[in-house]
Parts: C-alpha cells; sequence; structure tokens
C-alpha cells in the first residue's frame, strides 16, 4: 500500500484547534478552526504546506476566510501525519488585510517577514 501523500488531503475537511491567542473565535467556535484543503504544495517541498478555505474569523475589521497551513514543528512533525489519524501541531498563517490567500501568493507568504499567524493543532474531521 502507498504511502499517504499531501495530494491525498486535497478536498478533505480539516478540523483545528487554535491555542494561541488563547482567546480565538470564528465561524467553527471558540479555539476552533474548521475548513477544506484547496491547495497543497508539491513534494518534495520546504516547508510543506497546506492553502484552506475556513469558517471566517475577523481580524482588523476584515474576515479571513483562508489559512495557510504550516507544521509548526517541520522536523519532528509531517503534515500528511493527519491521513493516519494524528494530530499535528502547526501554525495557520493569515493575511489580516486581504483575508483570502490564494495559491499563486504561498511563495511571498512563506518568504514574508511578519504576517500573522495562530498556534494550534489540526487533524481531519
Amino acid at each position: 500500500m502507498p504511502s499517504p501523500t499531501l495530494t491525498s488531503l486535497l478536498g478533505r475537511t480539516i478540523r483545528g484547534t487554535v491555542g494561541e491567542p488563547w482567546d480565538f473565535e470564528s465561524g467553527a467556535g471558540a479555539n476552533q478552526i474548521s475548513g477544506v484543503v484547496e491547495d497543497v504544495s508539491p513534494e518534495p517541498s520546504d516547508p510543506e504546506w497546506m492553502l484552506c478555505s475556513i469558517k471566517p474569523f475577523s481580524r482588523n475589521g476584515r474576515d479571513v476566510t483562508h489559512v495557510l497551513v504550516v507544521a509548526r514543528y517541520p522536523k519532528t512533525e509531517r503534515l500528511v501525519g493527519v491521513c493516519a489519524e494524528k494530530r499535528v501541531g502547526v501554525h495557520f498563517v493569515y493575511d489580516p488585510v486581504a483575508g483570502c490567500l490564494e495559491a499563486s501568493r504561498v511563495g511571498e507568504i512563506l518568504s514574508a517577514e511578519e504576517l500573522p499567524f495562530l498556534v494550534g493543532s489540526i487533524q481531519l474531521a
């Protein structure tokens, strides 16, 4: 049986918890994020990433509808671990100005010095 890949997560629903900030609220509830994987990094890739549309949360008066998910500890955890029903520690990177992220901007986003992020974990819903 072949090993799961990030591509196998396309279209799957993820559920996440947010630990920082501790008072986080979204359309999914208190300290929760939920959404659908829309795009993933090519393999192999460093860092691995997933682009997810999510139930919105508000920052600076704007709705954030997409997050770029990257492993919090990329040397010890891989995003594909969610395929094995594991909870993976992540950063949910977002753009508080645009609210929506597109796959064509991933390189720019990953190289940005100070784009905000949430700290949490994900698993498949």
